[in-house]
């Protein structure tokens, strides 16, 4: 009973490769649906990359934030022991970019 599915399936796979070597809208439609189906696979892969990155790092990127911060504040109250004034506004916002 096995051998005869093997054989039936094994004689539509041929038939329907005959088929698609006789058939040139068959070819185009193979083409398309395969182009699709490749297209679709490395859209999804690619967020799914994106988002594993986003998991993985997000810590490390906020970590980094809370350090500089932190450094900041550090730098802000060493200036206020000390009596220095405070930085100008170009100075601040010239932290920040970097």
């Amino acid at each position: 009973k096995k051998k005869r599915l093997l054989y039936l399936g094994a004689l539509i796979f041929v038939l329907f490769l005959i088929s698609a070597i006789y058939s040139k809208d068959l070819q185009k439609l193979m083409t398309m649906l395969s182009t699709v189906y490749m297209s679709s696979l490395v859209s999804f892969g690619l967020v799914s990359y994106e988002e594993e990155i986003k998991k993985l790092f997000h810590p490390v990127i906020l970590n980094k934030t809370v350090n500089d911060n932190l450094k900041r504040f550090q730098e802000r109250s060493k200036r206020k022991r000390k009596g220095e004034p405070e930085p100008s506004a170009k100075e601040v916002k010239k932290t920040f970019k970097d």
